[in-house]
């Protein structure tokens, strides 16, 4: 999918369960004017961050899990000590359950799964028309053809 956000920038998504190669990539990667990010599923704890400063700086860092970040230390105390999906699972089912005894919203919820479907929508009736699509909030009645 190509896309433009609301800002200008540019960017593509894609996706394929039949392609040799990645096992469980589910990855991203961000490319900026003042900066770089990648992240894999494959490397749950690793971050890769590319912000230049000079000459020796070139490249990715990569920056390393640890109980320096929200909750990760309840299960692997320590710097660049790895957690998995399933500790991950747990971290959100957490923070759900604390969001309902607060009494506070929690977030993703009904409104961020409508913009979800929105923008699948969108992708929908561009791949029917073979033209750029606009996003248009589901609440407004739009539907796929």
């Amino acid at each position: 999918m190509l896309c433009e956000f609301a800002c200008g920038a540019r960017g593509t998504f894609e996706a394929s369960r039949t392609m040799i190669g990645p096992e469980s990539q589910m990855a991203f990667d961000v490319h900026g004017i003042e900066g770089a990010l990648g992240w894999s599923l494959e490397r749950l704890n690793e971050l890769r961050v590319n912000i230049p400063g000079g000459e020796l700086e070139r490249g990715y860092t990569t920056v390393f899990g640890g109980d320096r970040f929200a909750h990760h230390g309840a299960f692997a105390p320590g710097d660049a000590n790895g957690i998995g999906f399933e500790d991950l699972i747990a971290i959100e089912d957490h923070e759900f359950c604390a969001a309902v005894v607060e009494d506070r919203p929690f977030a993703p919820g009904f409104e961020e799964a409508l913009d979800y479907a929105a923008v699948q929508t969108a992708l929908i009736r561009s791949a029917h028309t073979g033209a750029w699509e606009d996003v248009v909030p589901l609440r407004q009645g739009v539907s796929a053809p």
